[in-house]
Parts: C-alpha cells; sequence; structure tokens
C-alpha cells in the first residue's frame, strides 16, 4: 500500500534543524540564498496584497467624491500614500537585500552598491508609473463626472510635463 502524504504548510518552513554543519560553505551559502529569497518573496507579496486593497478600494471613493475639489483631494491623499507605501518598500527590500551583503565578502561591496542604485532606480520608475495610472484612473473618473472624454485631459497633463 504507498504512503500518504501527509506534509503540511508548517513542513514547508525552514526547521532549525535543517541549517547546515558548520564547515559546509557551500550548503550554508545555499541556506542563506534560500531564506534570503523567501524573506524577499514574502515581502513583496505582502506589499502587493497591499496595494491591491488600495486599488480596490479606490473606485468606491471616487463615487463618494460630490465635487471637483474631492476629487482633487483624493487624488493627492493617493498619491502622497502610495509614494510613501513604494518608498517604506524599497526601504524594506533594501535592508533584506542589505543582509546579503553583510553576509558576502568586502571585494562584492561595489557590486551590491551597483545592484542597490540599480534597485533605487527601479523603485522611482515603479513609483513613477504608479503615479501616472493613478492620475489616468482620477482623470478618467472627472471625465465621467463632468460627462467629457478623460484623454484629452491626460494628454494635456502630459504635454505640460505635470
Amino acid at each position: 500500500m504507498p504512503e500518504q502524504n501527509t506534509r503540511t504548510s508548517e513542513d514547508a518552513r525552514p526547521r532549525e534543524d535543517a541549517r547546515p554543519r558548520e564547515g559546509d560553505a557551500t550548503a550554508n551559502a545555499f541556506f542563506h540564498a534560500v531564506k534570503l529569497l523567501l524573506g524577499w518573496n514574502v515581502d513583496i507579496l505582502r506589499f502587493y496584497g497591499q496595494r491591491t486593497v488600495r486599488y480596490g478600494e479606490l473606485p468606491l471613493r471616487l463615487m463618494a467624491c460630490s465635487n471637483v475639489s474631492d476629487l482633487q483631494k483624493l487624488q493627492d491623499d493617493f498619491l502622497r500614500q502610495l509614494t510613501e507605501e513604494y518608498q517604506d518598500e524599497a526601504a524594506r527590500l533594501s535592508r533584506i537585500a542589505g543582509n546579503v551583503h553583510q553576509a558576502s565578502s568586502p571585494a562584492r561591496g561595489e557590486d551590491y552598491a551597483a545592484a542597490l542604485n540599480k534597485a533605487q532606480a527601479d523603485a522611482t520608475r515603479i513609483i513613477e508609473e504608479a503615479k501616472a495610472q493613478a492620475e489616468r484612473i482620477v482623470a478618467a473618473a472627472e471625465a465621467r463626472a463632468d460627462g467629457t472624454d478623460a484623454q484629452p485631459r491626460v494628454a494635456k497633463k502630459r504635454a505640460s510635463g505635470v
């Protein structure tokens, strides 16, 4: 009779006794790399879930606006919150990545600095894309409230660099 698989999600977590032996450098490096990747991915998933909830709440908040000033305040608040959350997430991920740097050799410090600069540039680009998306959402809501087409307003903002 075949043995039934009775593993649970508890079994998926690294156990303390699963750590490699002291002298096994390759196993230690692998263990720390897996631990880093798990921490990174868990944090990214938490962040994406949080942002998804925020985006899900936005249409309801838009519908509650009764005038253009309400829409403007909503846009300002949403963009402020979005920027803060992306900055906080970039800082958290930098700390996670910093743990790798501490465990690596000093000769790799320059590679780490370049990778960190690239990650910060990527985070800035993501924030800008999110701002643009939020502006499009608000512009579309304003257009529906005004009974006009949102595209000309968005095009004007982009042309003016705002």
